[in-house]
């Protein structure tokens, strides 16, 4: 049997309402060892940090039940309307992002949380990922702000190189979900088009534009697609995939195949 062992619950033990922050949007745990502290970013634009291994008789409080009831040690106002994505830095943890339904994308050092280390206002983010080899982060966004020919995934860096977004891969409409492997330097995004791709990311360490050759500038961007195992739609036509909601038919029916896009 499933057993609440603790509420995390923004505020304090004088003011507690977890109805004034509005909606939880976006959750991250830290990265990094011993996994003890949990942000997440709330529709009025708050974000809030919890310490959930903390013994403080301020932000640990016992119920009736047994169970704890944890208040964050750090809260702050970072946008003007909803956190839509929150991430760690995986290589410290003292940093972190946040983009935002203003537009707005925002590094901040939680050492000193009266102003961001850097904030940048582009398109309607979604998601953003932060991979571990880099000093900024991949975001996903609407295309309802972007401009003709900037819809898709971009780099923002997070200031300490100081260059302009980096442009990875164009998309046909919004991209909803992006996730990144630290192994691969690799990025997946899905779009509303359906489409799933993996772009390589190149190395950022240097600003890309200042890179002369265009062999260096190149990276692979794969696109999958989820195909039946064998044609069973009309001659010239579309292949069918298999009816089935099941995960154990889908895998013996049909298969993904990877395609370079060859930009």
């Amino acid at each position: 049997q499933v057993q609440c062992i603790a509420t995390l619950q923004v505020g304090s033990i004088q003011a507690g309402n977890a109805s004034e922050c509005g909606q939880c949007f976006s959750l991250s745990w830290m990265p990094s060892k011993p996994h003890h502290h949990l942000a997440a970013g709330f529709y009025d634009g708050t974000v809030a940090v919890w310490n959930l291994l903390t013994k403080s008789l301020l932000q640990c409080v016992h119920q009736p039940d047994g169970s704890l009831k944890l208040y964050p040690f750090q809260c702050f106002p970072a946008h003007d309307h909803a956190v839509r994505s929150i991430e760690w830095c995986k290589a410290d943890s003292n940093f972190l992002v946040t983009a935002g339904s203003d537009r707005k994308i925002k590094f901040w050092d939680l050492r000193r949380l009266y102003e961001p280390i850097n904030s940048i206002k582009r398109f309607l983010s979604t998601e953003v990922a932060w991979l571990l080899p880099y000093n900024g982060v991949t975001v996903a966004q609407d295309n309802c702000y972007a401009s003709y020919g900037l819809c898709g995934i971009h780099y923002i860096d997070a200031g300490y190189l100081g260059f302009k977004a980096y442009f990875v891969a164009p998309r046909k409409g919004t991209v909803w979900s992006i996730s990144g492997s630290d192994w691969l330097n690799t990025v997946a995004a899905g779009d509303i088009t359906g489409e799933l791709v993996a772009a390589v990311l190149p190395d950022l360490a240097l600003n890309p534009l200042n890179v002369k050759r265009s062999s260096d500038r190149r990276f692979p961007v794969y696109k999958a697609d989820l195909l039946p195992c064998s044609p069973a739609g009309p001659e010239g036509g579309e292949q069918a995939l298999p009816k089935t909601r099941l995960y154990g038919e889908m895998v013996t029916k049909s298969y993904i195949r990877f395609r370079d896009t060859d930009l």
